[in-house]
């Protein structure tokens, strides 16, 4: 009965999610992971290559934030969105809304899109390029009422990044780990100089895997951009990260 224990452990998860997004959703998401997982084409964009690894470090962290719709805005970009992640399922809670999946590699966004096809999401259209190039371009700047990202940079560093596409009062969505707190804390200075304001920290949790990793403590940043972001900002590419506001 181990092996029982195992699938009842995973189905209750596939039921979490079920219970997420209704319909047919598993059956669409488990496109995307074949897709996404696909030999030569998986360390390209994920290293989690088993269906428990992928559903709970990537979709269930996706979605399983408190009330998440109500944050997500009519135009989204997923700044660093490497396979698609969090951007496709977040077309999927949000139909009517339109995503761009953005990332500085083209092959990634090719991915993107093949999954995207495969599970029939059509709300999400792919951007490569770097976000210091393209957040200072008049197409992009100021353009989107909410961004998302996960696991793109330090939150200093991030809000340089992200500010910049939002258009006033518009959202970033910042995916973080149990170490948020200290990245708030140093990201007072980031924050008032690019019209950031954090708004809210969600908490939330994700199960424990058969494997023995887990629960994972996770958080949410709900951060509103209260003023315009100086045309000086974001600064060149690589000068961010260098040295970061």
């Amino acid at each position: 009965m181990e092996g029982s224990k195992v699938t009842d452990n995973l189905k209750s998860k596939e039921n979490l999610l079920a219970a997420i997004l209704p319909g047919d959703s598993l059956d669409r998401i488990r496109k995307i992971f074949d897709s996404v997982t696909e030999p030569g084409i998986s360390r390209k964009v994920t290293a989690l290559t088993d269906w428990e690894s992928f559903l709970v470090k990537i979709v269930l962290d996706g979605l399983l934030v408190p009330e998440l719709p109500k944050y997500l805005g009519s135009s989204i970009l997923d700044l660093g969105s490497g396979g698609g992640f969090p951007g496709m399922l977040l077309a999927m809670v949000k139909p009517g809304s339109r995503v761009t999946l953005l990332d500085s590699v083209a092959r990634k966004g090719e991915v993107a899109s093949q999954a995207a096809m495969k599970a029939g999401i059509a709300n999400v259209e792919i951007l490569t390029g770097r976000a210091e190039d393209l957040g200072r371009a008049e197409t992009y700047r100021a353009s989107f009422d909410t961004v998302t990202a996960k696991a793109v940079a330090p939150l200093p560093v991030l809000l340089e990044l992200t500010m910049p596409f939002l258009q006033i009062h518009g959202r970033l969505l910042a995916y973080k780990g149990p170490g948020a707190n200290e990245e708030i804390e140093q990201s007072a200075n980031a924050m008032k100089i690019l019209g950031g304001h954090l708004e809210e920290v969600l908490d939330y949790s994700l199960p424990a895997m058969d494997n023995g990793e887990g629960p994972f403590e996770r958080k949410l940043l709900v951060i509103r951009k209260t003023a315009e972001t100086p045309f000086s900002y974001p600064r060149r590419a690589g000068i961010p990260r260098k040295k970061p506001l």
